[in-house]
């Protein structure tokens, strides 16, 4: 059976993941979130991992090292084969391991996201089987794109 990492930040990006974890609650699943998120009734495990925020770059890299290392230990704790992200960076490792591992990796561009690429999309937008935008403006950047429209509309 598959299982299915949900990852995302906190706030937006959680809301549009949420939308889509509930279409999908017939799958073994857990979701990863960057920051903390107070929906207890999820029907799954949840991983809470840091949250950048706006610190300082040296204090980012040294996050970056930690969230890499979460990633690394939460991939090997539940084997996904599927990861479905919303972004930003807070699953990037982990979506390597699940490619790595012969696994399907699924990026939606956050809605806000209307004019101009994300930096997450950017280097998403190489290691995903598939991509998805949510305003047709981005698919002059990610011309592989699947355009479905908006999540939270």
């Amino acid at each position: 059976m598959k299982k299915i990492a949900f990852v995302s930040a906190s706030g937006g990006h959680y809301d549009e993941l949420r939308l889509i974890m509930h279409n999908m609650r017939d799958y073994k699943q857990f979701l990863v979130v960057g920051g903390m998120v107070s929906d207890e009734n999820l029907g799954c495990h949840k991983y809470n991992i840091f949250d950048y925020g706006s610190v300082k770059l040296s204090v980012k890299m040294l996050k970056f090292v930690i969230t890499a290392l979460q990633n690394i230990y939460i991939f090997f704790l539940e084997r996904p084969n599927v990861l479905i992200t919303t972004g930003p960076s807070t699953g990037l490792i982990m979506a390597l391991l699940v490619r790595l591992f012969k696994g399907k990796v699924i990026y939606i561009e956050c809605s806000a996201q209307v004019f101009t690429p994300s930096l997450s999309g950017r280097f998403f937008y190489f290691i995903s089987n598939s991509f998805f935008v949510q305003w047709k403006e981005l698919l002059k950047y990610y011309p592989d794109a699947i355009y479905k429209g908006c999540l939270l509309s």
